[in-house]
C-alpha cells in the first residue's frame, strides 16, 4: 500500500441528486481507480473545497479534480482560481486579481450538455477534459484515466 502523501489523490464533486437517482459516473470512477487514484467524494462546493485544500496541504502533488457541472463545478473553479497557489515557476505568477488556471488536472462532467457557455467558461480555468453523459462509456473512462495519469496536458 502506498503512503497517502505519495499516492495520487482525486476529489470527485458529485451532484447528490436523489430525485434522479444519479451519483458518481461509474466510467469516471473506473478511470480514476485504474490510474491509481484514491478518490474522495464531495457533495457540493463546500465539501469539495475542504477536500481539495486538505489534499493540497497533505500532499506534494495536486489532486485530480472531477466535478459535475450540475453540482456547481464552474462556481467551484471560479473560487479556486482566486485562491493563493504556490507558483511552480516564474511564468505561473499573475497580476493581483487576474484570473489564472487552477493548478491541478481538472475533468468536468456535464450530464445535460445543453449550454455552450459552460465549456467556454471552463477553458478559462484550464480544464483538461469536458465529458458529456452522452459520450461513450469507454471514452469517459479512458479520458479520465489519461488526465489522472498526466498524459493529457492543458
Amino acid at each position: 500500500m502506498m503512503n497517502q502523501a505519495f499516492q495520487k489523490q482525486a476529489v470527485y464533486m458529485v451532484n447528490a441528486d436523489l430525485v434522479r437517482g444519479q451519483g458518481a459516473d461509474p466510467a469516471i470512477v473506473r478511470g480514476l481507480e485504474s490510474s491509481g487514484c484514491q478518490i474522495t467524494f464531495a457533495h457540493g462546493i463546500a465539501d469539495a473545497l475542504g477536500a481539495v485544500f486538505a489534499v493540497r496541504d497533505d500532499s506534494a502533488r495536486p489532486p485530480v479534480l472531477v466535478a459535475e457541472v450540475q453540482a456547481g463545478a464552474l462556481s467551484l473553479l471560479s473560487f479556486l482560481a482566486h485562491q493563493s497557489w504556490p507558483a511552480r515557476a516564474p511564468e505561473d505568477t499573475c497580476a493581483r486579481g487576474a484570473l489564472r488556471p487552477v493548478p491541478m488536472p481538472i475533468v468536468l462532467f456535464d450530464r445535460d450538455g445543453d449550454d455552450v457557455r459552460n465549456p467556454i467558461r471552463a477553458l478559462e480555468h484550464g480544464v483538461r477534459a469536458w465529458l458529456l453523459a452522452s459520450d461513450p462509456t469507454i471514452e469517459r473512462e479512458l479520458t479520465t484515466r489519461l488526465v489522472a495519469e498526466g498524459v493529457m496536458r492543458s
